[in-house]
């Protein structure tokens, strides 16, 4: 019921960009977008924003499939590294098994947040997390044995280096 609303809705956005043309140069962006942005930086297939409380959200978007698929990191000018992937279903507080790379099934604890009209888990990670993967990440993640959530890139230097100019940049305002 709540794919077919968020489906719905996804399907209303896109009728109503297909009806307002953009200007020359203009990038049309649907999807996930923090509405308080500070500044925003592009890096392939990431989109990074400095948020008002300091922290920095890289996502990587596939509005075009279906299910709407989303996910990235928030990192604080800390120590503070969350993974988050939107849910494929309704998602709900309790315990994820997570494979990163095909490294093994491990249980994380995951709580909820809204983004736009989605749900997604939130799940904290080791300060280093952007390091370990400097090139691929490929995530599955499952709960009670069905799968929630997939995805990944080839692109995580990008990412982090797009996260490490958004950090610099938040610690100078």
């Amino acid at each position: 019921m709540r794919r077919a609303a968020a489906r719905a809705a996804w399907l209303v956005a896109a009728a109503l960009l297909a009806c307002s043309p953009a200007t020359a140069g203009e990038k049309v962006f649907s999807g996930v977008s923090p509405v308080n942005a500070l500044k925003t930086w592009t890096a392939n297939l990431w989109q990074v924003w400095a948020e008002p409380n300091g922290d920095c959200l890289a996502l990587i978007q596939y509005p075009d499939e279906t299910p709407f698929r989303f996910w990235g990191f928030r990192q604080s000018p800390g120590s503070r590294v969350e993974l988050i992937f939107g849910a494929i279903a309704s998602a709900r507080p309790q315990t994820v098994q997570m494979s990163f790379n095909d490294g093994g099934n491990f249980d994380y604890a995951a709580r909820v947040e809204q983004y736009a009209d989605w749900d997604a888990y939130v799940i904290s990670l080791q300060p280093d997390a952007l390091s370990v993967f400097p090139e691929d990440i490929f995530i599955d993640a499952d709960v009670d044995g069905e799968q929630v959530f997939w995805g990944g890139t080839h692109r995580m230097r990008s990412g982090e280096e797009a996260m490490a100019k958004c950090l610099a940049w938040q610690q100078k305002h």
